[in-house]
């Protein structure tokens, strides 16, 4: 073997080592970035059950939101819907329900930049969540017993039900540029 041939052998060898580590490496990082995603779907989904239980009671939207090593923001915004009765419903002359009352809910959580210890702005949307919902029929048995202890809750569910409408609501932690 000469000279040039043990060069090229070791070139050869380091090329393929090259390769099988930046492989390893953006497998690694693609893992890393689910696992964030995978994170903000889960704080995503926690706030939407808090939503549903007592909006109220979501977390204060000036912090990030820490869950383990991450921080997010998020958004949450709330439009109404209305639902349309097909021919057949139609026909059957049935009295249905007022179908402008449902609302659908939408939360996006955002990655939470560090740019001052006090103050995180917002980064890419990680996880964006939506569901339609009723808002005057509680979830289950402990939203109907929080609801009926506080008379607030129960002149807000009245006054929705008879009509008071209200306009598309956004709240969250993400910061947001002036008329956005």
């Amino acid at each position: 073997m000469t000279l040039l041939e043990v060069v090229l052998a070791v070139l050869m060898i380091s090329l393929v080592a090259l390769v099988v580590t930046s492989a390893v490496n953006s497998i690694m990082g693609m893992e890393a970035n689910g696992r964030k995603r995978l994170a903000a779907y889960e704080v995503a989904n926690r706030l939407m059950l808090t939503y549903l239980d007592d909006p109220e009671n979501l977390p204060s939207e000036s912090n990030p939101i820490e869950y383990g090593s991450y921080r997010f923001l998020y958004e949450v915004e709330l439009t109404p819907s209305r639902l349309v009765i097909n021919r057949t419903q139609e026909a059957t002359g049935a009295s249905l329900q007022k179908l402008d009352r449902f609302r659908m809910i939408g939360i996006t959580v955002y990655d939470a930049l560090e740019s001052d210890v006090a103050l995180a702005a917002e980064g890419e949307p990680l996880a964006a969540l939506s569901r339609a919902i009723d808002p005057f029929t509680p979830r289950n048995p402990d939203s109907i017993e929080s609801l009926g202890r506080d008379q607030r809750k129960i002149g807000k569910l009245v006054g929705g039900l008879l009509g008071d409408q209200s306009e598309p609501e956004r709240r969250g932690s993400r910061k947001r540029a002036p008329g956005q």
